[in-house]
């Protein structure tokens, strides 16, 4: 092997190098997988002879005895001498013939409930490991679910809170906190949702602890939440932030994965029976006798309602939740948040081509102004503005409802028609104008504020 040098477009020379491949060599992780493939061919054909068992999930199901993931590697058997003999039998001929060694202080191993203390102990010194009770984690992941899920899972919590918590969010503008949200504190659990389902009363643990970081950036004291969870999660067109549902979130992860999976061929996935079996393709008609053998009465008379076409093209998935029949992610959240989410906001966030506040919500979002000024009008639209006569309706002491210059009694927004309205401000501060103008004919709503002096 050796190395040259590129100057300004053009090659030079040649170095061989003495002590093996450089650190970040590019050929070097490819080399590391050609070892790593060689171990886990040694354990694939130690099982073969049966000399190594691994674990079943059930009986139906091929044991797992091995699991890799760069060079941590986890290790399945029975507890007995002649397996471990087997393991480090296989250690050593890896050992030898890559030139790797086991790194035997940071190896450890843990047993079930059901082996006893000395027996465990003694397989452990046999090893040269250490024992342990459990393995904690395992790429990011608890290896240990217990019955208590919320302390299982704890470590998500820890990890949201400890981000929100630190000092850039509190710099952060209602904008900027809007982003961290959306882009770190949303992401941190997507890592776990790929393998568990996580409980729904974690989820609102999650759900409040980012929403008290939004309404004011410290998670120590409790600010007024203007708006609820639910209605954050509401898509921007139709009102809301467009905060994720995570526990429809998690729904939707588990739906990919579904996907994913039944695209491939390689699968062992169930598919039942194919839409050509039902068919009479002599009279290219639905076999009214397989209908009845399989479905139930309701079911028939959909299925009879189907045109079939007289191609009679193979059978293929369709996502009927879009217009191109294509599973998407995007597509798979919003069902799955439909899904769970309450009436109320089912009726209020309709978002239908003839409503204007669809239509007024859209312009708000996509006005070409400063991400400041669209929240600053998203609040206004909500009557959600900091004013003593919303300050009042939460109950804060001490917040009349008159202004502080002019004793006025009606100095803040009403909520006439979307909440859009402003009232008579004070004579010595600042007026507010609020102008919104939508067509429905052709689906265009506009909005615009002028701040100026009394």
């Amino acid at each position: 092997m050796s190395y040259s040098f590129l100057a300004n477009g053009e090659t030079y020379g040649y170095m061989e190098p003495s002590r093996g491949l450089r650190q970040r060599d590019p050929l070097s992780p490819y080399l590391f997988l050609l070892c790593i493939e060689g171990l886990s061919a040694l354990i694939v054909y130690n099982e073969q002879m049966r000399v190594l068992s691994g674990i079943r999930i059930c009986e139906a199901e091929p044991s797992i005895h091995h699991l890799l993931f760069a060079d941590d590697i986890f290790l399945f058997g029975k507890t007995n001498l002649d397996e471990c003999a087997v393991v480090q039998r296989i250690l050593g001929v890896f050992s030898q013939a890559s030139g790797h060694e086991i790194n035997l202080g940071k190896t450890s191993i843990a047993f079930s409930a059901n082996v006893h203390g000395r027996e465990q102990q003694g397989l452990a010194n046999f090893l040269g490991v250490q024992l342990v009770e459990r393995h904690v984690h395992y790429l990011g992941h608890s290896t240990f679910a217990g019955k208590n899920k919320r302390q299982t899972y704890a470590y998500i919590k820890e990890r949201v809170h400890k981000r929100l918590s630190s000092w850039k969010g509190k710099c952060l503008s209602g904008v900027g906190r809007e982003l961290l949200v959306k882009v770190v504190a949303q992401a941190l659990p997507t890592y776990a949702m790929n393998c568990f389902v996580l409980p729904k009363t974690f989820c609102d643990e999650l759900h409040q602890l980012m929403a008290r970081f939004w309404w004011g950036s410290d998670l120590d004291s409790r600010k007024i939440h203007w708006q609820s969870r639910d209605k954050l999660c509401i898509a921007k067109p139709e009102g809301g932030m467009g905060f994720w549902n995570l526990y429809a979130f998690n729904l939707e992860v588990g739906a990919t994965t579904l996907d994913i999976l039944s695209h491939n061929d390689a699968a062992s996935i169930s598919r039942g029976y194919e839409g050509s079996e039902l068919i009479d393709v002599e009279r290219n008609k639905w076999c009214d006798a397989k209908l009845t053998e399989y479905f139930k009465e309701e079911d028939r008379e959909h299925i009879r309602a189907l045109p079939i076409s007289y191609r009679l093209p193979s059978d293929k998935l369709i996502w009927h939740y879009n217009d191109w029949g294509i599973f998407t992610v995007k597509s798979a959240y919003w069902v799955a948040w439909n899904s769970i989410k309450p009436l109320s906001l089912s009726a209020s966030s309709s978002a239908s081509a003839g409503n204007p506040f669809t239509l007024l919500c859209k312009a708000i979002w996509n006005a070409k102004v400063p991400p400041k000024v669209r929240n600053m009008v998203w609040r206004t639209c909500h009557n959600i503005l900091l004013t003593k006569e919303n300050l009042s309706k939460k109950g804060i002491l001490g917040c009349g409802r008159s202004c502080t210059y002019c004793s006025a009694t009606d100095g803040s927004y009403s909520a006439g028609g979307n909440g859009l309205m402003p009232r008579v401000v004070a004579e010595y501060w600042v007026r507010e104008n609020v102008e919104v103008a939508t067509k429905l004919q052709v689906e265009v709503g506009r909005a615009g504020v002028v701040i100026r002096d009394a």
